[in-house]
């Protein structure tokens, strides 16, 4: 899963990542929440430098363990206090961040100043109007205690337009009716 994520994070880049990948030992990649490193060790596979940031030190022994990385330990607004001066990241990541951070806007604008010109924001997180959200209502699993903010794919364009982000691409993809509708169907009606 985590290649697949990688590889469609590279494709829906162009051509900033087809020059990343002339030089992938100079493109540099920051995961916020990196857990156990899956998403890193995936990055790894295409030759990015990686870093990753995450607040549980259980996953950072984890990773160190199951990859060799070294992991920073703090929240998102921590990066500052490990990266080089000056240090910018060509792709930026919150895989299922967002939604538990309580300060979501400052914590997009705060981590884009580590962005390099050519840089994406990528960004996961469950939809609020997303098919599957409609259809199963108060029993949507990514209805979770720990998540403190929900998400539209409008209410994330805002956000992006208010720290002067542009959405380069948006889908959404269900796991439960993918079987049940179809991959194509499911990808046709996230698209819009």
């Amino acid at each position: 899963k985590a290649r697949r994520y990688a590889a469609h994070v590279l494709d829906v880049s162009g051509a900033r990542a087809e020059k990343w990948l002339k030089n992938p030992a100079d493109a540099s990649l920051l995961d916020v929440g990196s857990a156990i490193g899956l998403f890193r060790a995936a990055a790894a596979e295409f030759g990015l430098s990686h870093y990753g940031i995450d607040v549980s030190t259980d996953a950072i022994e984890h990773c160190k363990n199951g990859f060799g990385f070294e992991t920073w330990l703090g929240s998102i607004f921590d990066v500052e206090k490990h990266a080089k001066a000056g240090q910018k990241f060509n792709i930026i990541t919150l895989w299922d961040v967002i939604e538990h951070l309580d300060r979501h806007l400052d914590a997009l604008k705060y981590v884009t100043q580590f962005l390099s010109d050519d840089g994406v924001v990528v960004i996961r997180t469950p939809n609020l109007e997303s098919m599957e959200a409609t259809i199963l209502g108060d029993m949507y699993y990514s209805y979770k205690l720990d998540h403190t903010s929900y998400f539209s794919v409008r209410s994330l364009n805002s956000m992006f337009e208010q720290v002067g982000l542009v959405p380069i691409h948006t889908e959404t993809i269900s796991h439960i009716f993918r079987g049940f509708l179809g991959v194509q169907h499911l990808y046709d009606a996230g698209k819009r």
